[in-house]
C-alpha cells in the first residue's frame, strides 16, 4: 500500500465496482438460470471462495472502496448467499480486514503524527459500523437487498464521475 502508485489502482476501481454491483444485483438470478440450464447447482468450490476472499482482503486493506459490496457479490454467485443472511459475516470480515490494514499502516507510516484525524476516522467508523449493523438487523431481507444494490449503484456512479 505504501509503495504502489494509487493512480494505477484507482483507474480500475470503477470497473471493479460496476462488475460487483452487477453481481450483487443479478448474481442470484444468474445462479438460478445457470442451475436450470446445467441441471445442477452452480457455485464456487471452497478453494475458489477462499482465494476470492483472500484477494478481496488484500484489495480491502489496500483501498477499501466497496469491498463489502464485492464480498456480497462473490458470496451471492459463489455460495448463493442472500444479503441479509451474509451481512453479519461480511461485517466481521470487514472489521478483520480494516483492523489488520490499520495496524500495518500505523506501524509502517507517519500516520500517528495526526492523532485528531485518526480519532475522527475511528469515531466515524465506530458509529457507522454500529448504526449500519443495527439497521441491517431490523430491515426485511428484500429492503436490505434493495438498499445494498442502491448504495452499490450510487457508489459505482460516483467513482466513475470522480474519474
Amino acid at each position: 500500500m505504501l509503495t504502489l502508485p494509487a493512480a494505477s489502482f484507482e483507474a480500475a476501481v470503477p470497473w471493479l465496482l460496476a462488475f460487483a454491483t452487477l453481481l450483487v444485483a443479478f448474481g442470484r438470478h444468474v445462479s438460478h438460470a445457470l442451475r436450470n440450464i446445467l441441471g445442477r447447482p452452480v457455485g464456487m468450490s471452497a478453494r475458489a471462495v477462499l482465494i476470492g476472499q483472500f484477494v478481496l482482503a488484500i484489495y480491502g486493506g489496500y483501498f477499501g472502496g466497496a469491498v463489502g459490496i464485492m464480498m456480497m457479490a462473490v458470496w451471492s454467485v459463489g455460495l448463493g448467499l442472500d444479503a441479509a443472511v451474509s451481512n453479519p459475516m461480511r461485517v466481521t470480515r470487514l472489521a478483520a480486514i480494516y483492523v489488520s490494514a490499520t495496524v500495518l499502516l500505523l506501524v509502517t507510516s507517519d500516520a500517528l503524527g495526526s492523532p485528531m484525524i485518526l480519532l475522527t476516522m475511528l469515531a466515524g467508523a465506530a458509529v457507522g459500523g454500529y448504526g449500519g449493523a443495527h439497521l441491517a438487523r431490523r430491515l426485511p431481507a428484500g429492503a436490505l437487498r434493495g438498499l445494498l444494490v442502491a448504495s452499490a449503484c450510487a457508489t459505482t456512479v460516483l467513482y466513475f464521475l470522480r474519474g
